[in-house]
Parts: C-alpha cells; structure tokens; sequence
C-alpha cells in the first residue's frame, strides 16, 4: 500500500476490515487471548463430544428401550421397564451382593498390604527406587496374564498352593480353589489385591512425602515415640491419600470384569458374578442390548455416589 492510500484510508476514518474470527471474538466481547485458548482446547473438546458424551446421552436413552440385536422382535420404548425387571431379577441382587464383597476386601486387604510397603520404601535404605519398581509391576501386568498364571497357581490337580499345602500336612486332599463357590471369592480376591497394592502403596508414599523431617523432628522434640508418631501425625496427614486409595478401591470393585472373567467366568454357580460379568452376558450372550445398557447406567449411578461421598469426606483443613 502505497502512501496515498493510506492517507485516503485515514481520511475515511481508518475503517479496518475484520476476519470471520474477529468478528465472533467481538461480538462475544472476549479478549484475543482467550480466542487462542479456545482454539487450542476445540480439537479436545470436539473429539470428548464425539467419544464421551453423545455416547452416554445416547446410553441412557438406550436404557429406557427393548432393543434387542438380531431382530427377534421390533425395539420398543419401554421407560424404566428394564430397571423394574432389574428390580426382580435375582442375578442382578446376587452380582451386587457379590460386587459388594469385593468392593470391601478390595479397600481393606489392599490398603493393609499397601501401608506397610509404603512405610517402608519411604525409609532411606539402598535400592529403594529397585523396590518401587518391583512393588508396582503388578500394576502393569496385562489382566489375562496375571489371571492365567493365578489359575495355574491354584489348580487342583497341579497347582503350586495345593502342592505346597499338602507337603506341608496343612490340607490331606487338594482343594478346587476355583470350583467351590466358599473359596472362589477369597481366590480371585488373592489375585485382585495382589495387582493393585503396588497402585496403593505408591500413592500412600506419595502422600507420606508431605511429612517433611521438619515435622517428624518437632513431634520428636515434644517426646512422641514411634506409635504416637505414626497415630497422630503419619495417619492424620495420610488421610487425602487413603481417601484417594479407598475411592479407587471402591470404584474399580463395581468395575471389575478381566480378573473374573478370566479366572472363574463367574462360576461356580454365580458365585462370583459381578455386576459387570452380569452387564456383558446380557449384552453379548443374550443381545439385550437395552438391559444392559440399564445396568450400565446403575452402575455408573454407584461410582457416582461413591466418588461424591469420598470426595466430601476427603476434604482436609489444614488450619
């Protein structure tokens, strides 16, 4: 643009011409700033609308049809046809009462194993990084292996459990760890708490690096010993990471699945059904995809809840 036209431009008053852009960020009265971070969190929010919440709206209104796949009979709005039928389906009060087993063994025994091992990779010992290492590879350990190899540990005719048992005159015949249903549920549970205590520990030593050697030296100075030190001061400041231990345990026992499908299918005789075993066989033994879906939405509905209530009572002050 040469210097005549630009006086010309001036002399009109300088109109400028504004983008497509420019114009939405004016009418929207936001600053040039704030376009920039929409722009970059748009490609994100897109892609958690396409993938997250069109698919839950269209779940819970699936929840309230008969749709059935293989076309046996027409899909039908039925309302909350399916949570009344849920309401008397005794397999459904089995695999909650059942989920609700595990959801207590995976919060205590957990924690009770993880506390002690977090104590103790908090030491200033050699090779402690080595232990974290080996506490959390059973936090990675694909769920189909680790399932497969407990299986193999207590089977019947060859497991190691039952071999070391009878040598040891603790049992006189090997016991079906798996096929009786008083002992299935200990047994996956052996399983479940073996592959989540690493989980559980880091994150108890996470919360045990807040207790700086400032604090543990004043409460040593007032004369609080080993006992008074862990109960009033390591177990008090631990409680954001216990309450981030227990909300995972809680949720994760209304959402477990691999380890029991693998392990025992929920047999014996439904013994170990739980309420996502319970959801995948009427979603894809039976195709009623409708009911499933009802079971899905009550169980989002408890880990709902449990995620409420733990964060509330997760709540810290400091003061």
């Amino acid at each position: 643009m040469d210097a005549a036209s630009k006086e010309r431009n001036a002399a009109r008053g300088g109109a400028v011409r504004r983008g497509p852009v420019e114009r939405v960020r004016v009418a929207l009265g936001i600053s040039r700033q704030e376009v920039t971070a929409i722009l970059f969190i748009l490609p994100m929010m897109t892609m958690l609308t396409a993938f997250l919440l069109i698919p839950t709206v269209a779940a819970f209104s699936l929840a309230f049809q008969d749709w059935a796949v293989g076309g046996v009979r027409p899909n039908q709005w039925v309302g909350f046809g399916n949570y009344a039928r849920m309401a008397q389906e005794w397999r459904f009060w089995n695999s909650l009462r059942v989920t609700s087993i595990y959801a207590a063994g995976m919060v205590v025994f957990p924690y009770a194993l993880a506390l002690p091992l977090a104590l103790f990779m908090n030491m200033k010992i050699k090779g402690r990084t080595l232990y974290r290492t080996l506490f959390f590879l059973p936090v990675v350990t694909p769920v189909s292996a680790a399932g497969l190899v407990f299986v193999f540990l207590f089977n019947t005719d060859f497991g190691i459990v039952n071999a070391a048992l009878v040598s040891l005159g603790l049992i006189g015949t090997p016991i079906s760890w798996l096929g009786r249903a008083g002992t299935a549920i200990p047994t996956t549970l052996t399983m479940i708490v073996w592959s989540i205590a690493g989980f559980n520990a880091i994150t108890l030593l996470a919360g045990l690096q807040v207790i700086t050697d400032d604090i543990v030296e004043a409460a040593t100075l007032d004369g609080a010993t080993r006992w008074p030190l862990f109960r009033y001061i390591t177990l008090p400041m631990l409680k954001p990471a216990s309450v981030v231990v227990v909300n995972f345990g809680l949720v994760g026992a209304f959402k477990v699945f691999g380890e029991i499908y693998v392990m025992t299918q929920g047999g014996p005789a439904k013994a170990t059904e739980v309420l996502g075993l319970y959801l995948y066989e009427n979603a894809f033994h039976y195709w009623q995809l409708g009911y499933a879906t009802a079971v899905g939405t009550v169980i989002f509905a408890i880990c709902l809840i449990v995620q409420a209530v733990m964060s509330r009572l997760g709540r810290v002050d400091w003061r």
